[in-house]
C-alpha cells in the first residue's frame, strides 16, 4: 500500500521529450493508451496519484492530446480490469466507448471501464480527477447489470452533484495517505455510483440489485458451512461487502444474518441425519461437519428448533440400527 501519493510533472522533461513522458505516465496510471497526437507540438500535463489495495484516486491536468484503446488492448484478467470514475473540473475532452461519442465539459462525471474499444481527445487544457477502483467488486454488485453504469452523467444533475461531492471530499485524506480504508472506499464508491443512476433512465429496480446481492450471500454461506468460523464478518468478507450492508441485505427478512446461518447448519445437518448413505456417521462428525464446533451446543440447539434430539430424529428417520452410533 503506497502510503502517499506520487506527484509527476512534464516540466523535468525537456520540452522534445515531454509528450513521450507523457505518453509512458498515461500508461502506467491508467493502463494501456496509443498516443494520437503530434509530439513536435509544446506540451504541459501534471499528475497525482496514489494507489492503496486497488482503489486509486488520480488528478491530472493536461493540454490538448488524445489516445486511443485497441479491442486487442482491453483487459481480460479480472485483476486488472478497472471501473473509473471521471469528474472534469475545467476544460473540454471528447470521449468515445465502442461507438458512441460523448462531448465532457466542466461539471460533467464519466464511467468507464477497461473491458471495451475507446478513445480520448482533449479539446481544451483539461483538469480531471479520476476515482479508480477494481471492476470486480462492481460485478459482485451487479453481477447481471453492471454494464448499465456506463456512460455520461450531466453537470448540475443530483447524480453528478453527488459523485463530484464526494470525489473532492476524500481526495485531499487520501491523496495525503491519511485515508486508508480502500475496501471501504471502494464500496463507497459503488453504492454512490448505484444511488447516480436514479438520476437518468438506467436505474435498476433497488429490488433486483438486492435479490442478487442476496442470492450471492447465500450461496456463499451454502458452500462454507462447514467452517465453525463463518459468521457475518467472514462472510461480509468472503462477498466482499461490509458487515453494515450484509446486515442492510438481511433487515427486510424475518433473520438476522446469525439466525438465518444458523438455520443452515441446522438444515445441513438435518439432511445428514435423515440420510440412511451417511448412517455410518456419527452425530458428533455430523456436527462437526456442518460447523458446529462440539456436539453438545449442536444437539441443545437441534432440540430447540426442532423439537427432539439429534438422535431421536435419526431414529425416526429411517429406524433403528444397529450400524447407529451416536
Amino acid at each position: 500500500m503506497n502510503s502517499h501519493a506520487h506527484s509527476w510533472t512534464t516540466d523535468q522533461y525537456a520540452p522534445r521529450e515531454r509528450y513521450e513522458a507523457w505518453d509512458q505516465k498515461l500508461n502506467e496510471v491508467y493502463g494501456v493508451w496509443h498516443s494520437q497526437r503530434d509530439p513536435g507540438t509544446a506540451f504541459n500535463a501534471t499528475i497525482e496519484h496514489r494507489k492503496a489495495s486497488g482503489f486509486q484516486i488520480v488528478d491530472c491536468r493536461c493540454d490538448p492530446c488524445g489516445a486511443v484503446r485497441y479491442s486487442r488492448d482491453a483487459t481480460k484478467s479480472q485483476d486488472e480490469m478497472v471501473l473509473a470514475l471521471q469528474w472534469v473540473l475545467e476544460g473540454r475532452e471528447e470521449f468515445c466507448i465502442d461507438d458512441r461519442r460523448m462531448m465532457l465539459g466542466r461539471g460533467d462525471v464519466l464511467i468507464w471501464d477497461t473491458t471495451k474499444p475507446m478513445s480520448f481527445k482533449v479539446i481544451e487544457p483539461l483538469h480531471k480527477i479520476s476515482t479508480m477502483i477494481p471492476l470486480s467488486r462492481l460485478q459482485h454488485w451487479m453481477p447481471g447489470n453492471w454494464r448499465a453504469v456506463e456512460g455520461k452523467i450531466e453537470a448540475g444533475s443530483m447524480g453528478a452533484r453527488l459523485l463530484s461531492n464526494y470525489v473532492a471530499a476524500i481526495r485531499p485524506d487520501f491523496l495525503s495517505g491519511s485515508l486508508n480504508n480502500p475496501d471501504g472506499l471502494v464500496e463507497a464508491t459503488i453504492g454512490l455510483i448505484v444511488n447516480a443512476l436514479g438520476d437518468d433512465a438506467r436505474q435498476l429496480p433497488p429490488e433486483s440489485l438486492r435479490d442478487a446481492q442476496m442470492q450471492r450471500v447465500k450461496a456463499y454461506v451454502k458452500g462454507h458451512l462447514d467452517d465453525p468460523e463463518l459468521g457475518p464478518t467472514t462472510i461480509a468478507a468472503g462477498c466482499r461487502i461490509s458487515v453494515r450492508y450484509l446486515h442492510w441485505l438481511f433487515a427486510p427478512t424475518d433473520a438476522t444474518v446469525s439466525s438465518y446461518l444458523m438455520q443452515e447448519r441446522l438444515a445441513l445437518s438435518r439432511r445428514a441425519l435423515a440420510n440412511p448413505q451417511m448412517a455410518r456417521r456419527t452425530v458428533a462428525d455430523i456436527a462437526l461437519s456442518s460447523g458446529f464446533l462440539s456436539s453438545t451446543h449442536f444437539s441443545r440447539r437441534f432440540k430447540a428448533e426442532y423439537g427432539e434430539t439429534p438422535m431421536e430424529f435419526r431414529l425416526r428417520s429411517y429406524g433403528a440400527s444397529d450400524r447407529l452410533r451416536a
